[in-house]
């Protein structure tokens, strides 16, 4: 199945001239044509609708005002809720894109537009537009990996030909490549039953990547995060990038890939926070360039799993973004399981920091972030890879016991995830917490929705926060019911690090 976020699905070129021998880039007939079938009415409309979101995404279609319609349609489907051109023009009232398509005769206009029911027709429609699509992502790529190749960014480049042979392998595949559906045979559960057991028994193929926090570990079963989307919250300054950061680290000492992509931090900033965390180093030593911190990354580097995690930033484009933050990161994330053989850990720092695809620019934030979460939870599902998002969560939410609906502002995304964490200070010690007194803050973390087991409840996994060096570790007190008597002190501290610079 495509998905509605792949970096595949390339946008309309705007800056490059077209030579009138060039062919064409779009069909509007095609693109109207499948609209207006999917809005028939009855089993043929349901039916064509089933063909069509099998193929297409909203980012297929070259006017962005297409793949709002597409959109607005695609929700009523799949909510269940009855689709005619009435209800399409009032949904898209509700998400604020009316505006953009135009006056709302155009929807009742595309039923006219609709071939003739049939769906051997709407699916050569559908695989038209699609294939139209694919040659536009071409046509950007390309034109991405010229001026990669101009400013000298090997990285991007290599980005930029992994995408256009992955384009070209697509389109020599057969059908654009794309999945067609209802294609294969109609199974009961008796024959899929054999597949089920033998996947079952494939142990290579049960992929968890430890967390580093053994309670935590246990929840989500098998040892780890697994593929599937995983979002992780709590308000500023609780140290949600610090956990994210140590994880990965972790996760590539434990022989995992990891990507962790970070939209405000470079990769060389990364590295700093990394080694001020190795070394029990204050920030400061990195952006002061203390010759001690120095010497310590030299000697301290060959012994951090560094071949295994991949550093990614993802700096503002100037002008149109075709794919956005989401589309890049899939690249990065299909470049990187080429390149090691192995499925990735995938990490984005994060969510409501995402940057939109040109399509999405329009709408209002709370449908950007929702647009940018379900294009990475298709990647988590498509690629089967974990993905760990960081997100933040309403201010002035840390009373009583952590819920799923903290997580405001992610675009209602938390309720599509397959696990939600939450970390936030311990309730006896929230005053110096927050007055960011202290440089060790006991912190708990709460699992709060989890698809995979157990939830915490109210039974939080406490931690030991050291923001000096951007640290956690896991207090010898699990699971600790919330409201329960005071934590005890803190533990002893561990053997000295005889690459400690500080005390």
């Amino acid at each position: 199945m495509v998905d509605e976020g792949s970096p595949a699905r390339g946008r309309r070129p705007q800056s490059q001239p077209r030579s009138s021998s060039a062919p064409p880039a779009y069909s509007d007939e095609a693109e109207d044509g499948v609209l207006g079938a999917m809005l028939f009415p009855g089993e043929a409309g349901r039916q064509a609708r089933e063909v069509v979101l099998e193929l297409l995404g909203p980012s297929d279609f070259y006017r962005p005002s297409r793949g709002h319609v597409f959109h607005a349609i695609a929700e009523l489907h799949r909510s269940g809720a009855p689709v005619d051109a009435v209800l399409v023009v009032e949904h898209l009232r509700l998400l604020g894109l009316l505006e953009a398509v135009g006056r709302p005769s155009v929807i009742l206009e595309l039923l006219s537009a609709a071939p003739s029911p049939g769906l051997a027709t709407v699916s050569r429609y559908a695989r038209l537009v699609a294939g139209y699509a694919d040659r536009r992502a071409e046509a950007a790529s390309a034109q991405e990996l010229l001026f990669a190749v101009q400013r000298g960014d090997d990285v991007a480049a290599d980005l930029a030909r992994q995408q256009l042979a992955h384009l070209d392998s697509r389109r020599r595949s057969g059908a654009g490549g794309r999945e067609l559906p209802g294609s294969g045979p109609l199974l009961s559960a008796a024959e899929v039953f054999d597949g089920f057991v033998s996947g079952l028994d494939d142990s290579a193929g049960a992929l968890a990547v430890p967390t580093g926090v053994p309670s935590l570990d246990e929840l989500l079963a098998r040892g780890g995060w697994r593929p599937g989307l995983v979002l992780l919250g709590g308000l500023p300054g609780i140290g949600k990038s610090a956990f994210a950061l140590q994880a990965a680290l972790h996760g590539a000492a434990q022989g995992h890939p990891v990507l962790y992509v970070s939209v405000e931090q470079s990769a060389e900033e990364l590295l700093g926070r990394l080694f001020c965390r190795e070394l029990e180093a204050p920030i400061a030593a990195y952006w002061n360039r203390d010759p001690h911190f120095l010497a310590g990354v030299r000697r301290a580097g060959p012994g951090l799993a560094l071949d295994q995690l991949y550093l990614r930033s993802d700096p503002f484009i100037p002008g149109e973004d075709q794919i956005g933050t989401a589309g890049r990161v899939r690249r990065w994330t299909e470049q990187l399981t080429a390149l090691t053989g192995a499925r990735p850990l995938v990490v984005i720092d994060y969510l409501q920091r995402m940057r939109p695809p040109e399509a999405d620019r329009r709408l209002d934030e709370r449908l950007r972030i929702s647009m940018a979460g379900l294009g990475l939870r298709q990647l988590a599902r498509d690629l089967e890879v974990p993905v760990v998002v960081i997100s933040s969560i309403g201010r002035g939410s840390y009373e009583g016991l952590p819920r799923l609906d903290w997580f405001k502002g992610s675009g209602d995304l938390e309720y599509d995830a397959d696990a939600c964490v939450i970390l936030r200070p311990d309730p006896e010690c929230a005053d110096a917490a927050a007055s960011g007194a202290g440089g060790r803050v006991p912190v708990e973390l709460h699992v709060v929705k989890n698809r995979y087991g157990q939830l915490t409840g109210e039974r939080a996994i406490p931690l030991l926060f050291d923001r000096r060096f951007g640290t956690f570790r896991e207090l010898p007190n699990l699971a600790r019911a919330v409201g329960d008597d005071p934590p005890p002190p803190p533990p002893p501290a561990p053997p000295p690090n005889p690459l400690k610079l500080v005390d």
